[in-house]
């Protein structure tokens, strides 16, 4: 679940050809995703990306009341500093709408790290979350370094959590997001472009009406782009350590 607040920065035009033919043939790679679920991105996404905008939709799931938010986008910076300036949430406080993020196991920028964050809420309760990251290091090994990939998978029960008493104070009263997953799919294009695919699935949970769902979703859409451009502005201006 990232958001980032707005920048004015534009993403690059790429030849849509030249993309169509780095996915496909890339496309192998792409079964060695970390997680189960993977929406289906749209053509016209990728077509639209290659225009140099941030292409941004919205795909509903049966029996569920949230639908998934997607991006694609050509980012004008290389897939490993794009990757490492994504995977430094520690990092990106000042950047979002979080106001609280720690690592409850795991290191920094690590493998299956569990990492909380705290988000303020203008008029509903306040939200907070626990994922699980992954780097999916099989697949950069596998395709020596071409595709890279970035995923977050809630964890479901609370009551196993633990927490320090600063991190208690910080949550408590907020309403905790059970379900909560997504992920960066990224895919070098040349040495100074990376084409990314990006989705967000998650209910906020509490006692938010099923008509203030839609909103949820249709709000986080239209935020995407802000995103894009906070993160690749911090990407840019970062270098990890």
């Amino acid at each position: 679940m990232f958001l980032f607040l707005s920048m004015a920065l534009a993403f690059t035009p790429y030849d849509y050809s030249e993309i169509e033919a780095h996915i496909i043939k890339n496309e192998e790679y792409r079964k060695l995703r970390h997680l189960k679920f993977y929406p289906e991105y749209p053509t016209s996404g990728y077509q639209k990306a290659a225009t140099g905008q941030v292409a941004t939709g919205l795909i509903p799931v049966k029996d569920y009341k949230t639908q998934i938010v997607w991006g694609i986008a050509v980012f004008d910076i290389n897939i490993n500093t794009l990757y490492a300036g994504l995977n430094e949430e520690l990092k990106h406080i000042s950047t979002t709408p979080i106001d609280y993020t720690t690592i409850l196991k795991g290191a920094a920028c690590s493998n299956n790290r569990q990492v909380l964050m705290h988000l303020p809420v203008p008029l509903l309760s306040d939200r907070w979350w626990v994922a699980i990251h992954n780097t999916n290091p099989r697949i950069r090994a596998k395709s020596q370094g071409n595709v890279l990939e970035l995923t977050w998978d809630g964890v479901e029960d609370v009551e196993a959590l633990i927490l320090d008493e600063e991190t208690k104070n910080i949550v408590d009263g907020s309403v905790y997001v059970s379900f909560n997953k997504g992920g960066w799919f990224f895919i070098k294009l040349d040495e100074t472009h990376t084409l990314a695919e990006y989705f967000s699935w998650s209910n906020p949970g509490g006692s938010i009406p099923d008509y203030m769902l839609s909103y949820v979703s249709s709000f986080t859409e239209s935020s995407i782009e802000d995103t894009f451009i906070a993160m690749e502005t911090y990407a840019k201006n970062n270098v990890p350590d």
